[in-house]
């Protein structure tokens, strides 16, 4: 065993004396209590962590030779995450350094499954919880990368293990908490984009996880039925919709959905709204005058105020439908005019549905337009929050999409972009970011507990119209919904782990008037008392 061995122990040579020899009984050790910590020189005691493992020996495929795997708790184990941990600290930045350090380190232990154990580190990086000290995004893409420059220096043997710890998880996605969730989908679609998205797809049985009755509303929301249309949604925006439609097995293509084509309806003459599409659509092809076009909105007596905001908004999205710079300039084009219309909160929900019904399909083009809105000033951050976590978009909340413009507002909100006041061209809007500095951080305050607010408000929501649903039965039926938004709840605790610090007493608050809904304000004192620690 001595190969299997990464730590020194010369007593084993003595292993055959020693055991004859005359015992000694020690006499009983006590530990020192800790040392409070006085004052700021004073290092920490050393905190506990947790250990994250995929593989145990029953799991290691059979390659070419076979190799130990040590036991998940053995030393040698954590020898190997040691070493592996001081290589990623030192060269994560340079990933083909870095990689090729990782190749070196299990050559020089060839008996055993060190690249498996390098895999499992990676992969335990990306999934880490809490979340690492580096932003998650860049841990994502830091060991994406590496992971990709391992399979491509040993394409016969890195690209097997990435397979066999992906099917694991797989399987395991159930558990999976929803905070490592779209960090996973995230690395996995990125790596498949890089090896023509060849993938063991027939071997991914979703079927059997589902019962007899098939999809229905709740099944649905399932996390191995929501990881595959993410996942793929995901593999769309790396790729396109006939390629991917290629790669996947029959069994799979349902959750690809439609073409993410734009779907422009005043196209049909049957709509009240048609004969100002008509008028908007020319004026827009002839690049009339921004004045005209606001003329020509408000000037229509037939339909009343969301109605023409609909239609101006849907033909700004169906004229831009080729490329963003061709909407982005409708955009910043008409933004005076877009702000004038949009005067209230009913008005902003009423743009963004407009969008969204044009680009029903298109997850990327609902974020990149969304933010477009924001940073033009013409859509706020908190009409955007009250539009997802209105009772009408409760399904979305369980999609990525929404998570990733909620945080690019949230982003927004804390670093607006900086003009020169100074400037003829500065818009009114960015005057107003200007002369509001000094509030940003009470606007973000209020943004941050709006949301856990809301949180509480459409759990609050939904388990009620559950109860009426089930009629009183709902115990007996797994409720895959409310998982999810208690995770997401967790994941945007955490996200914003030091804003929320200042607002402890705001967080109590809320929790203090959940008494409908326990496992809301059960997430609030645990993230609460994970600060105090």
């Amino acid at each position: 065993m001595d190969k299997y061995q990464l730590l020194q122990r010369p007593f084993i040579a003595f292993d055959s004396r020693l055991s004859e020899a005359l015992n000694h009984k020690l006499p009983q050790f006590e530990t020192p209590d800790p040392i409070p910590v006085s004052d700021s020189t004073t290092p920490p005691p050393l905190s506990s962590w947790m250990v994250f493992r995929i593989f145990d020996f029953q799991e290691i495929g059979v390659h070419d030779e076979a190799q130990y795997l040590p036991d998940a708790f053995s030393i040698e184990r954590h020898l190997i995450d040691g070493e592996s941990n001081e290589i990623f600290k030192l060269h994560h930045l340079n990933y083909k350094t870095c990689a090729q350090l990782f190749i070196g380190f299990a050559e020089t232990k060839p008996d055993i499954a060190i690249r498996h154990c390098i895999v499992e580190f990676l992969l335990g990086k990306i999934l880490q919880l809490p979340i690492d000290q580096m932003h998650p995004k860049t841990m994502t893409i830091n060991c994406g990368a590496i992971l990709i420059e391992l399979s491509k220096l040993e394409p016969n043997v890195i690209p097997n293990i990435i397979r066999e710890s992906v099917d694991i998880i797989y399987r395991k996605m159930p558990s999976m908490n929803v905070m490592c969730f779209d960090r996973f989908v995230n690395w996995f679609s990125h790596y498949l984009s890089n090896f023509r998205y060849e993938w063991n797809w027939q071997e991914w049985n979703f079927k059997s996880i589902l019962p007899s009755s098939g999809l229905n509303e709740n099944t649905e929301m399932h996390p191995t039925i929501v990881f595959m249309r993410e996942f793929i949604k995901k593999l769309l925006r790396l790729s396109y919709y006939e390629k991917i439609k290629e790669v996947l097995p029959e069994q799979m293509v349902q959750f690809l959905g439609d073409a993410p084509l734009s779907k422009f309806k005043y196209d049909n003459e049957q709509l009240s709204g048609y004969p100002l599409a008509e008028d908007l659509l020319h004026a827009l092809r002839h690049k009339c005058a921004p004045e005209i076009l606001l003329y020509m909105v408000e000037s229509h007596q037939s339909l009343g105020d969301l109605s023409k905001i609909d239609v101006l908004l849907q033909c700004i999205a169906h004229l831009g439908c080729k490329s963003f710079t061709h909407v982005f300039l409708l955009f910043s084009k008409y933004a005076s005019e877009l702000k004038h219309l949009a005067s209230s909160e009913n008005a902003q929900h009423a743009m963004l549905n407009a969008i969204y019904e044009v680009w029903t399909h298109n997850d990327q083009l609902k974020v990149v337009l969304t933010e477009k809105l924001v940073r033009l000033g013409i859509v706020h951050a908190k009409y955007i929050v009250s539009w997802f976590f209105a009772p009408a978009q409760k399904k979305e909340l369980t999609k990525i999409y929404v998570w990733e413009i909620i945080h690019i507002t949230i982003r927004f909100a804390k670093s607006p972009p900086t003009y020169n006041a100074d400037t003829p061209s500065t818009s009114a809007m960015a005057k107003m970011y200007i002369d509001t500095g000094a509030d940003m951080e009470r606007n973000l305050r209020f943004l941050l507990l709006d949301i856990v607010h809301r949180f509480l408000k459409i759990l609050s929501f939904h388990k009620q119209s559950r109860r009426l649903a089930t009629k009183g039965q709902e115990q007996l039926m797994p409720d895959y919904w409310h998982g999810w938004v208690m995770g997401r709840l967790q994941e945007f605790l955490f996200t914003y782990l030091l804003e929320f610090r200042k607002l402890r007493d705001g967080l109590r608050s809320i929790a203090e008037k959940a008494e409908n809904c326990p496992g809301f304000a059960k997430v609030i004192y645990t993230f609460l008392s994970f600060n105090d620690t």
